[in-house]
């Protein structure tokens, strides 16, 4: 019996919405885009060391992650944009190996690197680059003004939706009313994992003499909107 109300309930809310919005309407849809300039910089880099005994595997990963953690700081990164995960220490078995014949043990770190100053990335990764660590990954480039950027960008494009259908009421010598209905298609930000609680975008790189150029951010928003329609 319940749930037959609960039915009953909500055929009727959507016939009376229906109702509500049997007025002659309008729908467009704005997109607009907002740029901010990058002001984070992330990468992070990976320590791998062999050795014939897990002491010597963990202090050999010790000592690399000691001169890369100096480095960071003589470079001026705050310790608290410099993170590291777990060291991790298993079994190094051989290559091409049918009978899994395995040499010793192998220790593997990854270590966490946050740039609020994008300027210093090319200097920093010189220095990396002749210290014996495995590898590399990045840059991703973040803003830590995106949220406001993904508001404004909504914001814009519904003034675009707006503008869009005023113009189109009047080529027909009709008038805009007040809006119905309003929905977000997309307001584009990815991950929002950084150290200053930014946003993770796609960069918009203009090719240029230097080696490093983070360029811009792009945020986009769209949104539809049904507008009513008057005479």
């Amino acid at each position: 019996m319940k749930s037959l109300f609960s039915c009953f309930l909500l055929l009727t809310t959507i016939s009376i919405s229906s109702q509500s919005l049997n007025i002659p309407l309008i729908k467009t849809t704005g997109t607009a885009q907002v740029y901010i300039p990058v002001d984070e910089v992330h990468f992070n880099l990976q320590i791998s060391k062999t050795a014939l005994t897990i002491a010597e595997a963990r202090k050999k990963n010790i000592a690399i992650a000691d001169e890369v953690v100096n480095l960071l700081r003589k470079k001026g990164i705050p310790a608290k944009y410099i993170q590291s995960s777990s060291m991790n220490i298993s079994r190094n078995y051989k290559k091409h190996s049918k009978k899994k014949e395995w040499d010793g043990f192998i220790s593997n770190q990854t270590i966490y690197v946050c740039l609020t100053d994008p300027s210093k990335y090319d200097d920093i990764l010189d220095g990396l680059l002749i210290m014996d660590i495995a590898s590399v990954r990045g840059p991703e480039y973040k803003s830590t003004r995106a949220k406001e950027a993904i508001k404004k960008a909504r914001k814009d494009a519904i003034v675009i939706a707006k503008e869009k259908a005023t113009e189109l009421c009047s080529s027909l010598g009709q008038t805009l009313g007040k809006a119905k209905l309003i929905s977000e298609n997309f307001a584009r930000s990815a991950n929002t994992d950084t150290y200053s609680s930014g946003t993770s975008l796609v960069a918009d790189i203009d090719s240029g003499g230097l080696s490093f150029q983070p360029g811009q951010l792009v945020v986009k928003a769209s949104v539809t909107v049904s507008f009513e329609l008057l005479e």
